[in-house]
Protein backbone atom coordinates (compact mmCIF):
# COMPACT_ATOMS: atom_id res chain seq x y z
CA UNK A 1 0.00 0.00 0.00
CA UNK A 2 1.28 3.15 -0.81
CA UNK A 3 1.95 5.66 2.10
CA UNK A 4 1.09 9.44 1.66
CA UNK A 5 3.09 11.59 4.37
CA UNK A 6 1.14 14.89 3.36
CA UNK A 7 1.94 18.34 4.31
CA UNK A 8 5.74 16.86 5.49
CA UNK A 9 6.54 14.83 2.29
CA UNK A 10 5.57 17.61 0.16
CA UNK A 11 7.84 20.34 1.86
CA UNK A 12 10.80 17.85 1.68
CA UNK A 13 10.61 16.73 -1.79
CA UNK A 14 10.45 20.25 -2.55
CA UNK A 15 13.37 21.39 -1.24
CA UNK A 16 15.06 18.26 -1.93
CA UNK A 17 14.22 19.33 -5.72
CA UNK A 18 15.23 23.14 -4.58
CA UNK A 19 18.25 21.77 -3.57
CA UNK A 20 19.03 19.75 -6.27
CA UNK A 21 21.55 22.09 -8.56
CA UNK A 22 22.74 24.12 -5.49
CA UNK A 23 25.58 26.88 -6.25
CA UNK A 24 28.09 26.84 -3.57
CA UNK A 25 29.19 30.28 -3.88
CA UNK A 26 26.40 31.01 -2.43
CA UNK A 27 26.43 31.41 1.41
CA UNK A 28 25.23 29.09 3.49
CA UNK A 29 21.92 32.01 4.58
CA UNK A 30 21.04 31.47 1.22
CA UNK A 31 20.05 28.05 1.32
CA UNK A 32 18.13 28.32 5.40
CA UNK A 33 16.01 31.04 3.00
CA UNK A 34 15.19 28.98 0.26
CA UNK A 35 14.05 25.87 2.72
CA UNK A 36 11.60 28.44 4.87
CA UNK A 37 10.09 29.88 1.33
CA UNK A 38 9.21 26.42 0.68
CA UNK A 39 7.65 25.85 4.21
CA UNK A 40 6.13 29.05 3.75
CA UNK A 41 4.56 28.28 0.66
CA UNK A 42 2.93 24.59 1.81
CA UNK A 43 2.03 25.83 5.08
CA UNK A 44 0.49 29.15 4.76
CA UNK A 45 2.15 30.07 7.78
CA UNK A 46 3.99 33.07 7.32
CA UNK A 47 5.31 33.17 10.39
CA UNK A 48 5.83 29.89 12.39
CA UNK A 49 8.18 31.32 15.03
CA UNK A 50 5.32 34.30 16.20
CA UNK A 51 4.72 33.03 19.62
CA UNK A 52 8.32 31.77 20.00
CA UNK A 53 9.90 35.16 19.42
CA UNK A 54 7.17 36.81 21.74
CA UNK A 55 8.22 34.57 24.50
CA UNK A 56 12.21 35.45 23.77
CA UNK A 57 11.55 38.95 24.48
CA UNK A 58 9.50 38.33 27.40
CA UNK A 59 12.21 36.47 28.94
CA UNK A 60 14.95 38.62 28.14
CA UNK A 61 12.79 41.86 29.52
CA UNK A 62 12.53 39.94 33.03
CA UNK A 63 16.47 39.65 33.26
CA UNK A 64 17.00 42.82 32.07
CA UNK A 65 16.94 44.74 34.97
CA UNK A 66 20.13 41.92 36.26
CA UNK A 67 21.67 42.66 33.05
CA UNK A 68 21.68 46.62 33.65
CA UNK A 69 23.40 46.23 37.17
CA UNK A 70 25.90 44.33 35.70
CA UNK A 71 26.98 46.84 33.76
CA UNK A 72 26.49 49.59 36.79
CA UNK A 73 28.61 47.73 38.78
CA UNK A 74 31.49 46.63 36.39
CA UNK A 75 34.87 47.54 36.38
CA UNK A 76 34.49 48.63 32.61
CA UNK A 77 30.65 48.92 32.03
CA UNK A 78 31.47 49.56 27.84
CA UNK A 79 33.21 46.02 27.96
CA UNK A 80 30.61 44.53 30.07
CA UNK A 81 27.81 45.81 27.68
CA UNK A 82 29.91 44.76 24.81
CA UNK A 83 29.89 40.89 26.71
CA UNK A 84 26.44 40.46 27.77
CA UNK A 85 25.13 41.50 24.20
CA UNK A 86 27.66 38.39 23.14
CA UNK A 87 25.94 36.51 25.53
CA UNK A 88 22.78 36.98 23.73
CA UNK A 89 23.87 35.83 20.69
CA UNK A 90 23.52 32.30 22.09
CA UNK A 91 19.93 32.60 22.12
CA UNK A 92 19.40 30.89 18.86
CA UNK A 93 15.84 28.69 17.44
CA UNK A 94 17.45 27.64 14.67
CA UNK A 95 20.71 25.87 16.22
CA UNK A 96 20.04 24.71 19.72
CA UNK A 97 15.96 25.23 19.99
CA UNK A 98 16.26 26.71 23.54
CA UNK A 99 16.35 30.70 24.31
CA UNK A 100 17.20 30.66 27.96
CA UNK A 101 20.64 31.07 28.58
CA UNK A 102 23.20 31.71 31.40
CA UNK A 103 24.09 34.60 32.64
CA UNK A 104 27.60 34.30 34.08
CA UNK A 105 29.75 36.75 32.36
CA UNK A 106 33.11 35.19 33.79
CA UNK A 107 32.07 32.35 31.28
CA UNK A 108 31.93 35.16 28.08
CA UNK A 109 35.65 34.79 27.11
CA UNK A 110 36.69 36.86 23.84
CA UNK A 111 38.76 34.97 21.60
CA UNK A 112 38.76 38.00 19.53
CA UNK A 113 38.42 41.50 21.73
CA UNK A 114 38.88 44.64 19.52
CA UNK A 115 37.39 46.81 22.54
CA UNK A 116 40.24 49.46 22.49
CA UNK A 117 39.58 50.37 18.58
CA UNK A 118 35.47 50.26 19.17
CA UNK A 119 36.50 52.97 21.99
CA UNK A 120 38.60 54.87 19.94
CA UNK A 121 35.90 54.60 16.84
CA UNK A 122 33.01 55.82 19.29
CA UNK A 123 34.90 59.06 20.20
CA UNK A 124 33.89 60.51 17.21
CA UNK A 125 31.57 58.53 15.88
CA UNK A 126 28.29 60.63 15.18
CA UNK A 127 25.86 57.77 13.92
CA UNK A 128 25.97 53.95 15.21
CA UNK A 129 24.29 51.41 12.79
CA UNK A 130 23.29 48.51 15.02
CA UNK A 131 22.30 45.25 12.22
CA UNK A 132 20.41 43.33 14.61
CA UNK A 133 19.92 39.62 14.64
CA UNK A 134 17.34 37.25 17.00
CA UNK A 135 14.52 38.26 18.96
CA UNK A 136 15.44 37.94 23.11
CA UNK A 137 18.66 38.92 22.05
CA UNK A 138 18.23 42.28 20.98
CA UNK A 139 17.26 42.98 24.99
CA UNK A 140 20.76 42.18 25.70
CA UNK A 141 22.03 44.19 22.60
CA UNK A 142 19.83 46.57 23.76
CA UNK A 143 21.89 47.27 27.23
CA UNK A 144 24.93 47.37 24.59
CA UNK A 145 23.03 50.00 22.65
CA UNK A 146 22.08 52.36 25.72
CA UNK A 147 25.51 52.24 27.08
CA UNK A 148 27.42 54.09 23.74
CA UNK A 149 25.70 57.16 24.79
CA UNK A 150 25.50 58.04 20.70
CA UNK A 151 22.70 58.08 18.16
CA UNK A 152 22.22 54.63 17.06
CA UNK A 153 20.06 53.16 14.19
CA UNK A 154 18.88 49.81 14.53
CA UNK A 155 18.10 47.31 11.45
CA UNK A 156 15.93 45.04 11.93
CA UNK A 157 14.40 42.67 8.99
CA UNK A 158 11.08 43.80 7.35
CA UNK A 159 9.45 40.39 7.35
CA UNK A 160 9.99 37.06 9.62
CA UNK A 161 12.43 34.74 9.13
CA UNK A 162 13.11 32.12 12.06
CA UNK A 163 13.25 33.84 15.24
CA UNK A 164 14.96 36.67 13.31
CA UNK A 165 13.72 40.25 14.99
CA UNK A 166 11.60 42.42 12.21
CA UNK A 167 10.25 45.28 12.49
CA UNK A 168 6.39 43.75 13.92
CA UNK A 169 8.42 43.18 17.20
CA UNK A 170 10.38 46.11 17.93
CA UNK A 171 7.86 47.68 20.08
CA UNK A 172 7.87 45.34 23.01
CA UNK A 173 11.94 45.88 23.08
CA UNK A 174 11.79 48.91 24.89
CA UNK A 175 14.41 49.89 22.88
CA UNK A 176 15.00 53.96 22.22
CA UNK A 177 16.16 54.59 19.32
CA UNK A 178 15.32 55.15 15.30
CA UNK A 179 14.77 51.75 13.43
CA UNK A 180 15.19 51.01 9.69
CA UNK A 181 13.96 47.67 8.02
CA UNK A 182 16.51 45.58 5.86
CA UNK A 183 14.18 45.46 3.00
CA UNK A 184 14.22 41.59 2.93
CA UNK A 185 12.81 39.08 5.24
CA UNK A 186 16.20 36.52 4.77
CA UNK A 187 18.71 35.33 7.25
CA UNK A 188 21.78 37.86 7.00
CA UNK A 189 22.12 41.28 5.13
CA UNK A 190 23.02 40.31 1.08
CA UNK A 191 23.39 43.53 -0.05
CA UNK A 192 22.23 42.81 -3.23
CA UNK A 193 18.41 42.45 -1.79
CA UNK A 194 18.50 45.35 0.38
CA UNK A 195 16.47 48.22 0.33
CA UNK A 196 18.06 51.59 -0.75
CA UNK A 197 17.64 52.75 2.32
CA UNK A 198 19.07 50.74 4.51
CA UNK A 199 22.40 50.27 2.01
CA UNK A 200 22.68 54.60 2.03
CA UNK A 201 22.58 54.32 6.22
CA UNK A 202 24.65 51.27 5.91
CA UNK A 203 27.87 53.13 3.82
CA UNK A 204 26.94 56.28 5.55
CA UNK A 205 27.30 55.24 9.33
CA UNK A 206 30.48 56.20 11.43
CA UNK A 207 30.52 52.42 12.90
CA UNK A 208 28.60 49.78 12.04
CA UNK A 209 27.91 46.47 14.49
CA UNK A 210 26.98 43.31 12.85
CA UNK A 211 25.27 40.94 15.48
CA UNK A 212 25.07 37.15 14.49
CA UNK A 213 26.44 34.21 12.87
CA UNK A 214 24.38 34.90 9.58
CA UNK A 215 24.80 38.62 9.23
CA UNK A 216 29.16 37.65 9.14
CA UNK A 217 28.21 35.22 7.24
CA UNK A 218 26.84 37.87 4.26
CA UNK A 219 28.38 40.93 5.48
CA UNK A 220 32.06 39.61 5.73
CA UNK A 221 33.32 40.64 2.27
CA UNK A 222 31.67 43.87 2.61
CA UNK A 223 33.49 47.30 1.22
CA UNK A 224 33.36 48.79 4.42
CA UNK A 225 34.69 48.34 8.01
CA UNK A 226 32.38 46.40 10.40
CA UNK A 227 32.61 45.66 14.28
CA UNK A 228 31.43 41.86 14.40
CA UNK A 229 29.78 40.54 16.99
CA UNK A 230 29.00 36.51 17.41
CA UNK A 231 29.44 33.41 18.30
CA UNK A 232 31.55 31.00 15.88
CA UNK A 233 28.67 28.20 15.59
CA UNK A 234 30.48 26.58 12.53
CA UNK A 235 33.63 25.04 12.13
CA UNK A 236 33.68 26.78 8.34
CA UNK A 237 32.99 30.28 10.01
CA UNK A 238 35.35 29.36 13.09
CA UNK A 239 38.05 28.87 10.39
CA UNK A 240 37.46 31.79 8.79
CA UNK A 241 38.03 34.17 11.95
CA UNK A 242 41.08 32.19 13.42
CA UNK A 243 39.19 30.58 16.40
CA UNK A 244 37.80 27.52 17.82
CA UNK A 245 33.73 26.70 16.96
CA UNK A 246 31.43 28.29 20.04
CA UNK A 247 34.29 30.93 20.46
CA UNK A 248 33.01 34.58 20.71
CA UNK A 249 34.37 37.23 19.10
CA UNK A 250 34.23 41.18 18.94
CA UNK A 251 36.22 41.80 15.32
CA UNK A 252 36.94 44.96 13.96
CA UNK A 253 37.10 43.89 10.07
CA UNK A 254 38.96 47.26 8.94
CA UNK A 255 37.90 47.86 4.88
CA UNK A 256 37.22 50.65 3.02
CA UNK A 257 34.01 52.16 2.13
CA UNK A 258 32.63 51.17 -1.49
Amino acid sequence: MRRTGGVKEDVLREIIKKLGDFDLSHPPSYFANLVFDVIREHTGVRDPYKKDKHEQNQWALSVYPELKRMVEEADDPLLCAVKISALGNTIDLGVSGSYEVDLDLNKINLAINDIDIFRERLKTAKRILFIADNAGEIIFDRVLIEELHKPVVVAVKSGPIINDITIEEVEETGINAEFIETGTASLGVELEKVSPEFKKVFYESDVVISKGHANFETLDDADRDIFFLLRAKCEIVAEVLGVRKGDIVFWYSKKQAG
